[in-house]
C-alpha cells in the first residue's frame, strides 16, 4: 500500500504545543464517557439477561413436563389395554400448569420489550440510546417462542387424538419433540447473544444439558412404545440409535463446556443406580434391535429414565443458578468500576495538567527525543526481522525465498512462517496502511499475533483461515480504533497429510496461479473485509471465507503485496500486465526457487534503476511432482520383533519387561551388536531411498545420517505404534526431488498427541521412546507428525 509520510518542522512542533493542554484534557473526557458508557452498557446487558434468564427458567420447567408427557403418551398408544392412563392424566394436569406459568412469564416480557421498542423509535437521541441497549430478549427470541406458542396451542387436539387413538405414535412424538425443540432454541439465542464469555459459555453449557435431557426424554418414549408393545415400529429402531448418537453428541459438548465443579456433580448423578438401571435397559435395546421380545416392563423402564432424567433437571438448576450468580456479581462489578473510573479519571486529567507545564519546560529536549526515536525505529526493524520467519522444508509443498524491499524503516509488508508440529504449515503475508510509527508498532503486532491466532484452542488444532483473519481481526481492532490504520492480510493453511491448500482474504489481492503452460490466472477467492477497522462476529458473520484447492504438479501459486505488481515501469505499464503477457510463459513448468529468481530478475529490470513506489513482497509455492513418491509396505517377521522390542526397550531406560511376544527368543548379544543386526535386517524396507541419495550424489556422511534417523523411525512405528505385532503393517513413503528428501513412516497403532513431546532435550531423552525421536530431530531439517499421531515425517535437505 502507497503511504504518505510526515516530516517534523517548527511549525508542528508550535502547533503542537498550543494544543497541549486542550487535547489531552478533551481526549480524557472523551475516554471517560467511553468507559462510562461501556459498564452502563453492561448493567442493562445484565438487566436483559436477568430477565431472560427467568424465562429459561420456565421454558426449561415446561419442556420437562412436556417430556414426561411425550413418555406416557408412548406407553399409552403402544398399549392395547391403555395402561399408562391414570399417568398420562397427572402429567397433563402438571404440564397445564407449567404451560400457565411460562405463558404468563412470556407475555409480560414481550410487553416490556414492545414498550422498550417503542420508545427507542421516537427517543430523538435514538441513534446513541439503541447503542447502548443490549436487546438480549430481541425480536428472534421472541418471534421463535411464538412459533412454539402456536404449537402448544394444537396441545388440545393432540391430547383428543391421543384419548381416541387417532393419531400414530410417530405423529405424536414428532409434535411433542417440535414443540420442545422451539422453547429449547430459546437457550440457544441467549447463549449467542451475549458479550460476557463466562456467561455465554455457562448457557452453552446449559443447552447442551438441557439437549441431552431432551434426547433422554425422546428415547424414553421411543422404549416406553417399544417394551410395551414387544417390538420396534419399522424406521423406529433406526430413529432410536440416531437420537442415541445426538445425545452422545451433547453430553461431550456439557462437558466440555461446564464449570469443574457443575461437571462433578453430574458425574456423580450419572453414576447413580437407577441411572445404570435405565442404561442397562437401553443397551438390551440396542442389542436386541428390530428382533424385539425385550421382556422389560415398560412402566419399569419409564420409571428409572424418568429418574435419571430428574437428575438430569437437578444439574440443569444447578447451572443455571450459576449463571445467575455469575450476572450478579457483572453487575455489582459495573456498578463498582463507575465510581472508581470518576475518581480515578479525575485524577489522570490534574496528572495530565501537570505533565504540560512538565513539557513546556522540558521542550528543548525535543530533538533529543527525535534522535532516540530514529534509533528505536531502526531497531523496530530488527525486531520485525527477527519474528519473521523464513520457510521451513516441509512434506509434499515447496516454498520459494521471501523477497522483500523495504521503501520505509519499518516495512510495510510481512511475510512470516506458521510453524505447527502437526499436519500443517502456514504461510501469511500482510500489508499495512499507516505512517511512521504507527504502520511499525501495528506491523510488529500483527506479525507477533500470528502465533497467537495459528491455533484453534476449542479445536486443540490449526485454525481455519477464516478463523486465523477472525482472530486476528479481533485483536487488531483494540489497537486500530479510532485511527485509519489497517492492515490487509492474506493466509494459507497448508495440509500435506491431504495435499490441499485452504486460504483466505482479508482485503488482499488474490494470489495468481501459474499453470504449467504459463499461462496465469487470479485465484478465485473471496475478498474479505481490511483488519482492524470492523467489528465482525465470527459466529454470525462470514466476512472472511475460505477455498481449499490443490496444487497439481507443475502449478505454482504466487503470493504477494500489492506493491508487486502496482508497481510501474518509466513509460506507465504495470508488472501485472507483463506478467500476464510475457513473464508468465517464462515460469512455465519451473520450480518454486528457479521461478523466483527470474520474478526477481524481471522485476528489477522493470524498475531500471528507480525506487520502488511501495514496500514489496512475494513468496512462490509449488509441490513435489506426484510420480516422485514411491511407497512400500511390510509387515516384520519375529526375529526382528524380539530384536526391536527387546534390546530398544534396554537401550531406552524402560525398565519394563518387553512385551509378551517380543518374548519368544532371548539374545545374549552385546547392545552394540543388536543395534548393528536390527539396522542390517531394517534395511531392506528403506534399502532403495539409500540407494537413491547415492544416485544423487550426496554425501556419505548424511546418507548415514538419513540412513540413522529412518529406521529409528521404523523402530518406533513397530515398537511404539504396532506395539510389537506380527500382524500390522509399516509402510514408507519417500520422494527425492530437488535436493530434497521427504520419508514418511505410517504405523496401524492408536497415535499420540504430539503436542505433549517434550520441548527439551533433556525431557525427551528421559521419556521412554524419546531418545529415537530425539535422534531422529537431531539429524531431520524438519519432523512433523499427523493428528492422529500415527504418521511421521522427516524432512532432510542434501547438505544438513
Amino acid at each position: 500500500m502507497k503511504r504518505k509520510y510526515v516530516k517534523s518542522s517548527e511549525f508542528v512542533y508550535k502547533l503542537w504545543l498550543a494544543l497541549i493542554l486542550g487535547v489531552p484534557i478533551a481526549a480524557l473526557i472523551v475516554f471517560s464517557s467511553v468507559l462510562v458508557s461501556g459498564k452502563v452498557d453492561v448493567l442493562l446487558e445484565m438487566n436483559e439477561i436477568d430477565t431472560a434468564s427467568h424465562l429459561i427458567n420456565r421454558s426449561s420447567d415446561l419442556v420437562h413436563e412436556l417430556q414426561k408427557e411425550r413418555g406416557y403418551t408412548s406407553g399409552f398408544i403402544a398399549s392395547p389395554k391403555d395402561n399408562f392412563e391414570i399417568e398420562l392424566i397427572g402429567q397433563r394436569a402438571a404440564t397445564d400448569e407449567q404451560y400457565a406459568l411460562f405463558l404468563k412469564k412470556f407475555s409480560s416480557i414481550k410487553q416490556n420489550e414492545m414498550r422498550a421498542t417503542a420508545i427507542d423509535i421516537f427517543d430523538p437521541f435514538h441513534f446513541v440510546h439503541h447503542h447502548q441497549r443490549h436487546h438480549v430478549i430481541n425480536a428472534a427470541i421472541i418471534n421463535n417462542l411464538d412459533l412454539a406458542l402456536v404449537e402448544l396451542d394444537k396441545l388440545k387436539d393432540i391430547r383428543v387424538d391421543v384419548d381416541s387413538h387417532k393419531i400414530g405414535y410417530f405423529d405424536a412424538l414428532e409434535y411433542y419433540s417440535k414443540t420442545n425443540s422451539l422453547i429449547l432454541d430459546t437457550i440457544a439465542f441467549v447463549s449467542q447473544l451475549g458479550t460476557d464469555r463466562e456467561i455465554s459459555t455457562h448457557y452453552r453449557a446449559y443447552y447442551h444439558l438441557q439437549m441431552m435431557k431432551e434426547k433422554a426424554g425422546l428415547q424414553r418414549a421411543t422404549l416406553t412404545y417399544a417394551f410395551e408393545s414387544g417390538k420396534f415400529l419399522p424406521g423406529q429402531y433406526e430413529k432410536f440409535l440416531a437420537v442415541a448418537v445426538d445425545e452422545s453428541y451433547s453430553h461431550k459438548r456439557f462437558l466440555s463446556l461446564a464449570p469443574p465443579d457443575i461437571k462433578e456433580t453430574y458425574l456423580k448423578t450419572a453414576a447413580m443406580p437407577e441411572v445404570a438401571q435405565a442404561d442397562w435397559m437401553k443397551q438390551i435395546a440396542v442389542e436386541k434391535g428390530v428382533g424385539g421380545h425385550f421382556r422389560i416392563d415398560a412402566a419399569y423402564w419409564n420409571k428409572m429414565q424418568t429418574a435419571k432424567i430428574d437428575r438430569i433437571e437437578a444439574v440443569c438448576d444447578l447451572l443455571e443458578e450459576r449463571a445467575k450468580e455469575v450476572v450478579d456479581a457483572r453487575r455489582a462489578e459495573a456498578k463498582n468500576s463507575l465510581i472508581i473510573y470518576l475518581l480515578v479519571n479525575l485524577a489522570v486529567i490534574t496528572f495530565a495538567l501537570l505533565m504540560a507545564v512538565l513539557l513546556f519546560r522540558n521542550i528543548a529536549k525535543r530533538r533529543e527525543a527525535e534522535k532516540r526515536m530514529e534509533s528505536a525505529l531502526h531497531r523496530a526493524k530488527d525486531v520485525l526481522n527477527a519474528i519473521a520467519t523464513s520457510p521451513d522444508i516441509i512434506p509434499f509443498f515447496t516454498v520459494s525465498p521471501i523477497y522483500r524491499s523495504m521503501l520505509s524503516v519499518g516495512g510495510g509488508d510481512i511475510v512470516k512462517w506458521a510453524r505447527f508440529r502437526s499436519r500443517y504449515a502456514g504461510l501469511y503475508l500482510h500489508d499495512v496502511a499507516g505512517h511512521s510509527i504507527e504502520e511499525i508498532l501495528l506491523n510488529i503486532l500483527g506479525t507477533a499475533l500470528v502465533d497467537v491466532c495459528k491455533t484453534n484452542p476449542a479445536k486443540k488444532s490449526a485454525s481455519a483461515p477464516s478463523v486465523f483473519l477472525s482472530c486476528l481481526n479481533e485483536h487488531l481492532e483494540a489497537y486500530c480504533e479510532g485511527t485509519p490504520d489497517y492492515l490487509t492480510a492474506i493466509y494459507l493453511l497448508m495440509d500435506f497429510e491431504e495435499r490441499e491448500i485452504r486460504l483466505a482474504t482479508g482485503g488482499h489481492p488474490r494470489p495468481w496461479l501459474i499453470n504449467p503452460d504459463g499461462t496465469v490466472r487470479r485465484v478465485e477467492a473471496p475478498t474479505g473485509f481490511i483488519l482492524g477497522q470492523f467489528t465482525i462476529d465470527p459466529l454470525a458473520d462470514d466476512r472472511y471465507r475460505d477455498i481449499a484447492f490443490r496444487l497439481e504438479t507443475g502449478q505454482l501459486l504466487l503470493v504477494s503485496s500489492d506493491g508487486l505488481m502496482e508497481q510501474k515501469d518509466a513509460g506507465g505499464t504495470t508488472l501485472e500486465a507483463k506478467f500476464q503477457k510475457d513473464i508468465g510463459r517464462k515460469l512455465a513448468g519451473l520450480e518454486p526457487r528457479a521461478a523466483y529468481g527470474i520474478i526477481k530478475r524481471e522485476f528489477e529490470a522493470h524498475l531500471d534503476g528507480r525506487t520502488p513506489e511501495d514496500d514489496v513482497s512475494f513468496v512462490l509455492v509449488g509441490t513435489r511432482p506426484a510420480n516422485k513418491y514411491e511407497t512400500m509396505r511390510f509387515i516384520p517377521g519375529p526375529e526382528l520383533l524380539s530384536l526391536i522390542c527387546r534390546h530398544k526397550s534396554v537401550r531406552d531406560g524402560d525398565p519394563a519387561s518387553p512385551p509378551k511376544q517380543c518374548a519368544a527368543k532371548s539374545s545374549s548379544r552385546s547392545a552394540g551388536k543388536a543395534d548393528d543386526v536390527i539396522m542390517h535386517t531394517l534395511s531392506d524396507s528403506y534399502g532403495p531411498v539409500i540407494e537413491k541419495l547415492k544416485n544423487a550424489q550426496w554425501p556419505d556422511g548424511r546418507i548415514s545420517q538419513v540412513e540413522l534417523a529412518v529406521s529409528e523411525m521404523i523402530i518406533n512405528a513397530i515398537m511404539h505404534g504396532n506395539m510389537c505385532s506380527n500382524q500390522s503393517t509399516v509402510e514408507l513413503s519417500y520422494a527425492l526431488h530437488d535436493g530434497e528428501l521427504e520419508v514418511s513412516v505410517a504405523d496401524e497403532g492408536a497415535g499420540f498427541d504430539s503436542n505433549t513431546l517434550p520441548q527439551s532435550i533433556e525431557e525427551n531423552m528421559l521419556m521412554e521412546g524419546g531418545r529415537g525421536l530425539h535422534m531422529i530431530s537431531a539429524v531431520a531439517d524438519s519432523l512433523y507428525f499427523n493428528d492422529a499421531g500415527n504418521r511421521c515425517w522427516a524432512l532432510f535437505k542434501k547438505n544438513a
